[in-house]
């Protein structure tokens, strides 16, 4: 299958969490899924969470963190963890800014903005 791709995953809910099959005891609350909101990945966009960075349990803002599972290359490879402004240079990084009816969210490399994404 061509790269990137999306992991899909079933789900349980109850009147206020979501938790997937594979890891019931992580509930995430359905106010930080829903409403699912338009997000690029590679050319296009797609339905994603509202408020991913509630979805980690680490700031992903601040360190990044690779993966044991390299997807381009469906193999394993070294976790590595750095801090994310070394990257802002190199890789599309969102910028978040809030006001008091809106949040704006700027995908940025290298001080270029790439689109913004307006949620109210």
């Amino acid at each position: 299958w061509p790269f990137p791709f999306v992991d899909m995953f079933f789900y349980e809910q109850d009147k206020s969490s979501l938790w997937s099959l594979q890891t019931p005891d992580i509930k995430i609350r359905k106010r930080h899924i829903f409403p699912l909101i338009l997000r690029p990945l590679g050319q296009l966009w797609l339905p994603a969470p509202k408020r991913p960075k509630r979805m980690f349990q680490f700031d992903p803002f601040d360190e990044c963190r690779s993966h044991f599972w390299n997807h381009r290359n469906e193999s394993e490879q070294e976790e590595v963890t750095v801090k994310c402004d070394l990257l802002k240079d190199i890789y599309p990084f969102v910028e978040q800014t809030k006001n008091e009816t809106n949040s704006v969210e700027d995908l940025k490399i290298n001080n270029t903005i790439i689109h913004t994404v307006i949620l109210e």
